[in-house]
């Protein structure tokens, strides 16, 4: 703070010396502080005792700040300051890590001691701060930036307790509290137990701003819940609430299980009244009402035979009325409950003779038969049966003749267990039931093979699919295909699913021209086999022959060429003049040659041609072969035409001899098979003169010259002459003197 606009009237001094020192200490082992360098960008202030020539800067003596602070207490900023002069304000510049930063202007107390007190912030970012003061002559100096460690010692704050005070045995319960701290929660656990139980400890999750929720259902007991909450911030100081209760009421009522009294009785017999009872706190009591026809009702309670077991014995009264009855139970907490009413046939009817076979065959006819007799009349017989897991169907059976009693049904397709159980009724109304009976469904129907899909024809080396559609009353499990050609060996191979019912395979054609043969066969779940008769398939071969060309790719002019190719096929090349050559050079295709190679042996076909020699066109040609089927292959390439012929020296016209000064002439006749590019003359004076190159000049008819002044010298001139042709193949004559 170093501008005349930051300065500020400072308050005075609030405490006496005496209380300052008793409050903050007397300044007990003071740190000697160095001055640090600062300038002001501002005008000189207006300051009283301004002294001409001060130029000395306050100096700060000792720092009392305490280098560790609690949040949420009180911190005093403490500082010795000097001047040579006087000092006129000291301020104190503070931060909380890289937040914004505060100046404040600070206390004169006892002599040279400045002060600020502030209330430390709720955070953990360390605390910086700095020292600035000037003096009377607006000499400013500043300390060196320093730092307090903030700690936090606040524990967590609860809030509102939003669980219930109430909950009933097997519903949800949810503790829900609101949890703050000054810095930040860490965790909030929630520690329930039931009467003088085992403790649990769990912990709650935050659902929402300062919400913490735990639930839990509540257990089968009318103990009392306690609960208290326990809650820790980011530095680990820990709270807890005191202990909280639930009241839990049982509203669950009895449950029935099993009812084992019978479904009938003979006058006079004992029945047993038989009932599983179970509460999730405890059964108080059970009872059984029970009464014949329009009849008065009795209420008696059942004993406990041991476990959750309850019975009461009766003997059936003589009386053709049903007898009817409902059990009653109630809990420990007087919860009610009741079963639906059940009749017990008295003098039903009696089942006989089951003669129900304990087998059937899928597809084919089964009679469910019984034998019924009642003491006064058989007013109704049924059958109630289902296959495995599946719906339940219950039909009216047929008396065929005194107490026989049948309907006949058609076994599904399935391999489940058939169930049945057969059901009678009197003319009274006493209904009664044999128990549960099955009978074991075999299956005996094959496959059926439905659209052969598989092509009629075949190519030798092409894809070849057998498809057939196959469907079975169960299921079909596999389906394979066996085929061979000619007499040759069967393979045998399983086919796959595709969509639907369609089973597919798909081979490649072997290179013969034998027929194909093949036969489909299935199997279902049960292993009952089905096979088809055999087919053929006519195999065509429409593979032409291939060619491998051994032919060189450059020819020379007046030189044999050689064609070279080896000629192979799936089947057979035909037998007479398999395998054909056409060739031409240049452009014109249509003055070409057609020829019959010749066979070297085995599968290798040759034939032998000159090279023009007045010519470099290209070589074009292609082989043509035919196989036994008819099938025609060609193969083409092109061949480059190269010169390696030598041009000639026809005759060496020059004379003989020469003339010093005079004009001389080299003269020579000379040719080439396609054309001469290029003719020099080399010379010199005798052996030791400078060789000299000169081109010799067309003068047409295969003469070349080339003209020269003799020098002055005796010394004869020793030459040869070089020819190139366009290839730059070359001859140089012999050395000859002049």
């Amino acid at each position: 703070m170093k501008s005349r606009k930051r300065l500020a009237i400072f308050a005075v001094w609030l405490f006496v010396a005496a209380a300052f020192l008793g409050a903050f200490g007397a300044q007990p082992s003071a740190v000697v502080m160095s001055a640090g360098e600062g300038t002001i960008p501002s005008p000189a202030l207006d300051l009283p005792g301004i002294m001409a020539g001060d130029v000395n800067k306050t100096v700060f003596v000792a720092d009392y700040t305490p280098s560790t602070a609690t949040t949420g207490e009180q911190l005093n900023f403490s500082v010795n300051v000097t001047d040579d002069v006087a000092v006129y304000g000291v301020w104190v510049e503070y931060w909380y890590g890289t937040g914004s930063h505060t100046n404040s202007t600070m206390t004169q107390g006892t002599g040279d001691i400045w002060y600020h007190i502030i209330t430390v912030a709720d955070t953990l970012d360390t605390l910086h701060y700095m020292f600035h003061a000037n003096d009377t002559s607006d000499n400013w100096n500043e300390t060196s930036m320093k730092n307090i460690t903030i700690t936090d010692n606040d524990r967590p704050v609860f809030g509102t307790d939003g669980t219930p005070s109430s909950r009933t045995t097997g519903e949800q319960l949810t503790f829900s509290i609101n949890v703050t701290d000054n810095v930040g929660v860490n965790t909030v656990t929630v520690e329930y137990w039931y009467g003088t139980g085992t403790h649990t400890n769990v912990t709650m999750t935050n659902v929402g701003g300062n919400q913490w929720d735990y639930t839990i259902t509540v257990a089968d007991t009318l103990d009392t819940l306690y609960y208290m909450f326990h809650a820790n911030d980011t530095s680990d100081n820990w709270n807890e609430t005191s202990t909280g209760s639930v009241s839990i009421p049982d509203n669950d009522r009895p449950v029935f299980g099993t009812d084992g009294t019978p479904s009938s009785r003979m006058t006079g017999e004992q029945l047993t009244f038989s009932i599983n009872v179970t509460d999730n706190i405890g059964v108080s009591t059970v009872t059984v009402e029970y009464w014949y026809g329009t009849g008065s009702h009795t209420n008696v309670t059942m004993t406990n035979v041991g476990g959750n077991q309850w019975d009461y014995t009766i003997t059936v009264a003589n009386t053709p009325d049903p007898l009817y009855y409902i059990f009653h139970a109630n809990d420990t907490s007087d919860n009610w409950n009741e079963t639906s009413t059940v009749r017990v046939a008295i003098n039903p009817p009696v089942f006989g003779t089951d003669g129900t076979p304990s087998s059937g065959t899928t597809g084919e006819r089964l009679t469910f038969s019984i034998n019924v007799t009642d003491n006064v009349g058989v007013n109704t017989v049924t059958v109630e049966y289902w296959y495995g897991t599946g719906s339940h169907t219950n039909v009216t059976m047929t008396n065929v003749g005194g107490n026989q009693w049948d309907y006949t049904i058609t076994v599904a397709d399935t391999l489940d267990t058939l169930y049945y159980i057969f059901h009678a009724n009197d003319t009274s109304g006493n209904w009664v039931a044999t128990a549960q009976k099955s009978i074991t469904v075999i299956d005996n129907d094959r496959p059926v093979f439905g659209t052969d899909g598989t092509p009629t024809v075949g190519y030798t080396g092409d894809s070849f699919t057998f498809s057939i559609v196959v469907t079975d009353n169960v299921g079909v499990s596999a389906v394979y295909v066996e085929y061979w050609y000619g007499t040759g060996a069967h393979t045998n191979l399983s086919l796959s699913r595709g969509g639907g019912n369609t089973w597919t395979r798909t081979i490649t054609v072997a290179d013969t021209l034998d027929t194909l043969y093949y036969l489909f066969s299935a199997t279902d779940a049960s292993s009952n086999w089905n096979i088809t008769s055999t087919k053929a398939v006519p195999i065509y071969d429409n593979d032409p022959p291939e060619f491998t060309d051994h032919t060189f790719s450059v020819g020379y002019t007046g030189d044999p060429f050689l064609f070279n190719v080896t000629v192979t096929d799936n089947i057979a090349l035909q037998s007479a003049n398999p395998v054909w050559l056409y060739y031409w050079f240049g452009d014109n295709e249509s003055r070409g040659t057609n020829v019959s190679m010749q066979n070297a042996g085995g599968d290798l076909y040759q034939y032998q041609i000159t090279i023009p020699l007045n010519s470099l066109d290209l070589l074009h040609y292609y082989f043509m072969a035919v196989d036994t089927s008819g099938n025609w292959g060609r193969a083409s390439k092109t061949v480059v035409i190269k010169d390696n012929d030598l041009p000639e020296i026809l005759a060496d016209y020059t004379p003989s001899v020469a003339t010093t000064g005079d004009f001389f002439q080299f003269r020579v006749n000379v040719t080439d098979n396609i054309g001469i590019g290029r003719v020099a003359v080399y010379y010199q004076y005798g052996p030791t003169g400078t060789p000299i190159v000169v081109e010799m000049e067309p003068m047409g008819m295969g003469i070349y010259v080339s003209n020269i002044t003799v020098e002055h010298t005796l010394t004869p001139i020793e030459y040869n002459i070089t020819v190139w042709d366009t290839s730059l193949n070359s001859v140089t004559s012999l050395n000859r003197t002049v």
